[in-house]
């Protein structure tokens, strides 16, 4: 399936819940991913979550991601300090309406769509918002029963990550 990538020109700090596709691993409660943007043009990106296994475990990674092709900034190559050198394509396809300057979710995947993440501002997004925005992701031909939720609650403050 083809899609067009929407650009969106302004990047600030955030902190989000992220939902993936079909990503499975112990690190699978609580996560969040924090884009803050550097001098040089490039982001960098902070994914943090608490393990399954509770406290003994949190999981942490960093990295970079670098906009190639200015006429085209949602399209990021991503270089995650636990990734094997490897670069991955990350492509915001969407993103929600602005609160108080900020987008309130956003939609990324690669261009093979192999990918999935969904990121909300708040851990738990209420109920019409979350459907919303899954209907977004089915109508670029996702397949839904992929998608594993990723648990929010009982989550550790995030300062404490």
């Amino acid at each position: 399936m083809s899609f067009q990538v929407k650009t969106k020109s302004k990047t600030n700090t955030v902190r989000l819940l992220l939902a993936d596709y079909p990503l499975e691993n112990f690190c699978g409660k609580c996560t969040e991913a924090s884009y803050t943007p550097n001098a040089d043009g490039s982001i960098s990106v902070q994914n943090d979550a608490q393990s399954v296994f509770g406290r003994i475990g949190i999981c942490s990674t960093a990295g970079t991601a670098t906009i190639s092709d200015p006429a085209q900034p949602a399209k990021l190559k991503v270089k995650l300090d636990s990734g094997f050198g490897r670069v991955a394509d990350y492509w915001v396809v969407e993103v929600g309406p602005e609160e108080n300057g900020k987008y309130s979710w956003s939609i990324v995947t690669n261009a093979q769509q192999s990918s999935l993440f969904i990121l909300f501002r708040t851990r738990t997004p209420d109920g019409a918002l979350y459907s919303a925005v899954i209907e977004k992701v089915k109508g670029y031909g996702f397949d839904l029963s992929k998608i594993k939720k990723t648990p929010q609650t009982n989550c550790d403050d995030a300062s404490s990550l």
